[in-house]
């Protein structure tokens, strides 16, 4: 047996009914938050707030690398430091059938932040670093698709 469940959302273009994309949040943790106690979803990348701003926004191509491996090296600061990260290029799980797509050829990652129903995530291929993409209904459903996430310490 599979332990993995992956819901699909043909209809509403969301996991849950009726839809709420406001189950993941910036300002607090909630039950559905992906991630264990003292770790949170990161905001998205073009957020600032103090105390937890995005660490994805200053990703782009001038500070990053592409590696062997389709996934991406971002030059960071973390805490004052100085530092690299990487993020690979994971793809996605398809809202329709659950297939994986892109696989070693786009990276990425959900962030926790959601306005109207409009989920924002971090996005890369080998031609461009978005460190908040966004679906505003004409394309990928974002609630529903299986994108990677990525925990930061709170």
């Amino acid at each position: 047996r599979n332990p993995v469940a992956f819901y699909f959302a043909a209809a509403q273009n969301d996991w849950t009914s009726p839809q709420n994309g406001e189950l993941w949040r910036d300002e607090i943790k909630t039950l559905f938050d992906p991630c264990p106690n003292g770790w949170r979803l990161p905001k998205s990348g073009t957020t600032t707030d103090i105390p937890n701003p995005s660490p994805w926004k200053a990703f782009n191509m001038d500070n990053s690398v592409l590696d062997i491996s389709g996934g991406r090296v971002f030059n960071t600061v973390v805490h004052g430091a100085a530092g690299k990260t990487w993020y690979p290029a994971a793809g996605y799980r398809h809202w329709l059938n659950g297939n994986f797509n892109l696989v070693t050829v786009e990276l990425s990652c959900m962030s926790s932040t959601s306005t109207n129903g409009v989920i924002y995530y971090l996005y890369s291929t080998a031609s461009t670093v978005k460190p908040s993409g966004f679906n505003d209904g004409g394309g990928w459903p974002a609630p529903a698709i299986g994108f990677p996430v990525r925990c930061v310490r709170e």
